[in-house]
């Protein structure tokens, strides 16, 4: 093969044609016949004879390993190498990453060595590192004509090739790609070099080649001679230390020479290759079968340079072309987030100390799924009928069909045994009685990432006459199958596949999960349990497909009925059917969000229910929604029991007093809502928003959202009807898990909360607002707000917001007014320096640009200030244009006619003295 590097403007470069002639490269001269010559030696730098003989590219180990590679080039002997240049190209991108000029001549024994610092016998140093393929390293004269060139490793198919014929397939670490001693150059790469320890400055003897039949003649690459190897056995998961025990096992024809021939790994999760590809060299033995092995494989055939992963992962068997692929095995459950480069579905994953094996006798169907079985591992030898982990497998083929498993169900779970859990958990499955179990299999995943956290676990054997089969560990008596695999305290979930591995048969999540982790099971999560405690399923119950209301909390009873729940009442509070409405009348009554100091010090957040007496509540689910994307950060959890004889039902933390049931997760201190739903999942019952709501915020309760505040309680009035209005229907008290709410912060507030009777539209109107008291800001003690309006007109119900102008949220409010103007038309809401106030402001105000809003009962506008200079992206929320800003110590006021144009800006002016609570001058 001759290919031109660079373009020569000249016949033959030689310059006969009359025209430009390129320099000569430094050291040579043009001689009369146009040759590049060693200046007073007549020598030329065609390069004629020159080989590639050797390449070194990846030592063992990474630390300095440039040090140690090398190219070796055969020349003649006390040939000059002047005007040669060294070129390395990447395969990639087909650049060139080095072009380095070589110097000096051939040793006596024809070899020249280019090597980093550390090869002992090397004649001139390598200016760079030689990269891990595909690439290629090429000798060009000094007329720009390729000499030689070798390209090594696996090329994508479009790739141009920078070597000669098929590229050698890659080494592996610590070993070089070597031509035979004396062979002739057939003008393929891949016919031509071998692996081989690495020799640099000595002869690339027969003994030193990892094929030791190589040496005997070159032999090229004939794709097709090895149409009938296949992959026949796989052990990725030995038991305990994966490391030197595992194999991958062929089949072929005995006596078949597979050199050249390349297994890869595909990584199922982005499709990046696991290892280097594995040149494969020898001979099918006797039996049909070959062993690429770790070194505690008894009789391996090759050696096993890289471990295997565990799935969901693939492996192929490349032809010697390192293109045409053979045959191929993906092992594991797949998502749609991962890559398959196996063959129709994916094997079944393993248990620990399992292989996948083929039937020996059977065909390649060309699916995994039907053609590989978990086996008792047997390198070297048949994979028997016997070995398999389903005896019926090799009576024609492991045949799985989707569906035939249907009805099988998670019963009973123990993941936290009293003690030590080694060897006492245990999973209780629910089948019909003499069924096949054969072919299914668990998988436990981490609720924190929702990525498996076990292997799957196959499953082999046989419902008993009960209808159970029991999977545990090695201390749990009477166990189906033994399993070593540790079961996580939760959050988490535990899934039951049909055969495929993909299709959920049934699923269970048990646990706390924060907003950000996964649930994978059905519904809403089952409550955790308490150490020794199990969850059980009641053994006549139908699935709901909501785990929060079928599992509940038992003493562990493994391989018999479940009957023993901390809930007496469990199995007959389950209602078989969903009733809407049978909770009608039950609405949340008290919350308690946000106790006083850091949250997560102390467990004292509940949330009250109320209802009559003796309603079951079994069925209903409670949900919080995130007001800052409208997610939900608990999911919907089932609830069991009934309204207690008091009225009361309390789901609380564990420092609560008499709490009835576990709070499902901390919750969250608002903007948030909180969402009481009918048995369906869907109907909401009940539901309360809390907290200053933002424009972009999702408020998920009722009218508008009530006040939260530190230490108290979010609570209705006893007598209060239920308005639609959270921020009519609950205000701020001390909490009271249990009991009647009392101690509002607004003495106050409980005489508001009657019916709506809304005043006259505009009756009531903002008249004079202080919000920048004099001197530096404090608490707000010399602030106020002053309405006006017809007196005597009753306030109850009437709320008052306060919004920022940054972003169009409510820094306070809503809050709730009660009595009525005064005699003279007047209402005052003040901090503790204002005479005459008869409410406090709920805290100090902002200084602008910012509003205030009056809105009536029934949440509609009856009054609106907006106030200073508003930016192009600010919010104002007042009425017209804005009220000027006001100085410190004066306030913004109407004229004494309480004029109302509807124009902020023409209404208001600023006053240096204010005047709350009487006529504005």
């Amino acid at each position: 093969m001759v290919a031109t590097f660079a373009v020569c403007v000249a016949v033959g470069c030689g310059g006969d044609g009359g025209g430009d002639v390129r320099p000569c490269p430094d050291g040579l001269v043009r001689s009369a016949d146009g040759r590049c010559v060693i200046e007073g030696g007549g020598e030329s730098c065609d390069g004629s004879g020159v080989v590639i003989n050797e390449i070194f590219y990846d030592p063992i180990g990474t630390e300095d390993e440039g040090d140690f590679v090398f190219v070796e080039i055969v020349g003649r002997p006390g040939g000059s190498l002047e005007g040669l240049t060294l070129v390395l190209v990447d395969g990639a991108t087909g650049g060139r990453y080095l072009e380095q000029p070589l110097v000096g001549r051939f040793p006596a024994d024809g070899l020249f060595v280019v090597g980093g610092d550390g090869v002992v016998d090397g004649n001139l140093t390598l200016q760079t590192g030689l990269e891990k393929g595909p690439d290629g390293v090429q000798i060009v004269d000094c007329d720009g004509v390729v000499v030689d060139a070798v390209a090594y490793g696996l090329f994508d198919a479009t790739a141009t090739l920078p070597g000669e014929g098929d590229p050698v397939p890659a080494a592996t670490e610590g070993t070089a790609l070597a031509r035979c001693e004396g062979a002739v150059d057939t003008g393929d790469n891949a016919a031509d070099f071998g692996m081989a320890s690495p020799t640099p400055g000595a002869a690339n003897a027969a003994p030193s080649f990892v094929d030791s039949a190589r040496c005997g003649g070159a032999t090229g690459c004939e794709p097709g001679a090895l149409d009938s190897l296949r992959i026949e056995e796989v052990l990725y998961n030995p038991e305990g230390s994966d490391s030197g025990n595992e194999y991958i096992e062929l089949r072929g024809d005995p006596g078949l020479v597979i050199d050249g021939a390349q297994i890869t790994g595909i990584n199922g999760d982005g499709g990046r290759e696991l290892f280097d590809p594995i040149i494969l060299a020898g001979v099918i033995d006797a039996n049909g079968l070959f062993v690429v092995g770790a070194t505690g494989v008894e009789g391996f055939d090759l050696p096993l340079p890289s471990s295997l992963q565990n799935g969901p992962d693939s492996l192929r068997l490349y032809d010697c072309d390192g293109r045409t692929i053979l045959d191929a095995v993906a092992y594991g459950a797949f998502g749609d987030e991962h890559v398959f480069a196996g063959e129709g579905r994916s094997a079944p994953a393993v248990g620990d100390g399992e292989s996948l094996a083929r039937c020996a006798g059977a065909l390649d169907s060309g699916d995994n799924a039907i053609d590989f079985g978990p086996a008792t591992p047997s390198p070297g030898a048949a994979n028997l009928e016997e070995l398999f982990v389903d005896p019926a497998f090799c009576g024609g083929g492991f045949s799985c069909v989707v569906g035939e498993l249907a009805g099988m169900r998670i019963e009973e779970v123990l993941y936290d045994p009293d003690g030590a859990d080694t060897g006492y958990e245990f999973i209780e499955l629910r089948g019909d009685p003499g069924s096949r179990v054969s072919g299914a299999m668990l998988i436990g995943y981490n609720g924190s990432s929702g990525e498996a956290y076990t292997q799957p676990i196959r499953l082999r054997g046989s419902f008993d006459s009960a209808g159970l089969f029991l999977l545990g560990g090695a201390e749990v008596p009477g166990t189906d199958q033994t399993t070593i695999v540790s079961l996580q305290n939760g959050p988490d979930s535990l899934v039951l596949y049909d055969c495929d591995g993909e299709t959920p048969l049934d699923a269970l999540a048990y646990g706390e999960f924060a907003p950000e982790e996964i649930a994978l099971g059905e519904g809403t999560p089952a409550l955790a349990t308490g150490g020794g405690t199990s969850l059980g399923r009641c053994s006549d119950s139908p699935d709901t497909g909501d785990n929060a209301v079928d599992f509940a909390r038992a003493a562990p009873t493994p391989g018999t009925m479940n009957i023993a729940f901390d809930d007496p009442d469990f199995c007959d509070a389950i209602p078989p059917d969903c009733t809407l409405g049978m909770a009608s009348g039950v609405r949340i009554n008290e919350v308690f969000a946000n106790p006083e100091g850091p949250d997560s010090a102390v467990a004292e957040e509940f949330i009250e229910l109320r209802g009559a007496p003796g309603t079951s509540v079994a069925g209903l689910m409670l949900a919080g929604v995130n007001g800052s994307d409208g997610e939900e950060y608990f999911a919907r959890v089932g609830l069991s029991g009934e309204i207690g004889a008091d009225g009361y039902l309390v789901i609380g933390e564990s420092d609560v007093p008499g709490a009835d049931l576990p709070l499902p997760a901390q919750m969250q201190n608002g903007p948030d809502s909180l969402v009481l739903y009918d048995c369906d999942g869907s109907t909401a019952v009940d539901a309360l928003g809390y907290g200053s709501f933002g424009a972009s915020s999702v408020f998920a309760g009722k009218g508008d959202a009530t006040r939260a505040g530190d230490g108290l309680a979010m609570a209705r009035c006893e007598e209060g009807d239920d308005t639609d209005d959270n921020s009519r229907d609950f205000g701020l008290a001390t909490p009271s898990p249990g009991e009647p709410n009392t101690g509002f912060d607004d003495t106050s507030f409980c005489a508001g909360v009657g019916p709506c009777e809304p005043p006259p539209h505009g009756s009531v109107r903002i008249n004079e607002v202080l919000y920048d008291g004099p001197g530096p800001d404090g608490a707000g003690e010399a602030e106020f707000v002053e309405l006006s309006g017809p007196p005597g007109t009753d306030l109850s119900g009437l709320r008052l917001v306060g919004i920022n102008g940054s972003n169009g949220a409510s820094y306070f409010g809503p809050t709730p007014l009660t009595g009525a103007l005064n005699a003279s038309g007047f209402y005052l809401m003040g901090g503790s320096d204002v005479s005459g106030a008869v409410a406090p402001l709920p805290r100090a105000m902002q200084n602008g640009p910012d509003s205030l809003v009056l809105l009536d009962c029934e949440g509609s506008e009856m009054d609106a200030l907006a106030y200073g200079t508003f930016g192009p992206d600010e919010i104002a929320a007042g009425e017209g244009s804005s009220a000027p800003a006001a100085t410190d110590g004066a306030s913004l006021g109407r004229d004494s006619r309480a004029t109302d144009t509807g124009d902020n800006g023409a209404d208001f002016q600023v006053y240096s003295t204010p005047t709350p609570g009487a006529t504005n001058r």
